[in-house]
């Protein structure tokens, strides 16, 4: 699908590891934002740290025009190749908008030797989660004074035993490989289908099995 996209000529040249933008791109997000969402315009350009092992020899994958109409998209690609230039498109907007700003509260409570911890988070503005959210949801606590008597309102316990890692499905296999340094993004896909054409792994339920 990928493939697809960049021989449509609609985004850049899919098999890099780079986090580098060129600045015409850049420029484009950040007038795209001047007038669609002020708010996050950062005041700065903003620059993403690079792996140390990233070869980086073509810049990070990204649409080619940030302005082109999504409703002609629809109609030039299918359901599934029209979802990736979403995830594609938002997350290159994501990576240049201002950070998001979230409001941590703890409560430490005490009963007897054993102290209990309780956290929250409220968003207090958006950022960048607008376009690309991977923060949790908010967790409101409730407001308390330091010294202030709780009552136990319920209380319950877990079983818990030990598990062993689960099984790897192929994106977290892929994340793995390249965690370890192993290949390139160019040989992920070959890699994983020579894996289950010789019958090496097994897949059953999105999970890979060894044979």
């Amino acid at each position: 699908m990928a493939q697809h996209l960049y021989e449509q000529g609609l985004i850049t040249y899919m098999r890099t590891d780079s986090t580098a933008l060129s600045d015409e791109f850049c420029q484009s997000v950040r007038a795209w934002l001047q007038a669609k969402d002020p708010q996050n315009l950062p005041t700065k350009q903003v620059k993403h740290r690079k792996s140390k092992n990233a070869q980086e020899a073509h810049e990070a994958i990204r649409p080619t025009d940030i302005t082109r109409p999504s409703a002609q998209l629809k109609q030039e690609l299918d359901e599934q190749q029209f979802q990736l230039y979403l995830i594609i498109w938002m997350r290159s907007v994501a990576s240049l908008c201002k950070p998001a700003q979230l409001l941590q509260t703890k409560i430490i409570s005490q009963s007897g030797d054993v102290k209990w911890l309780a956290k929250g988070q409220v968003v207090q503005f958006k950022g960048y989660t607008k376009y690309w959210n991977n923060i949790s949801n908010d967790t409101v606590l409730p407001t308390v004074q330091q010294g202030q008597s709780l009552t136990l309102d319920k209380a319950g316990h877990d079983l818990k035993q030990t598990q062993p890692p689960p099984r790897y499905t192929e994106p977290k296999l892929v994340q793995a490989m390249e965690k370890k340094g192993i290949g390139r993004p160019s040989t992920y896909a070959p890699t994983v289908k020579t894996l289950k054409q010789r019958e090496y792994v097994k897949l059953s339920k999105g999970k890979l099995f060894p044979t």
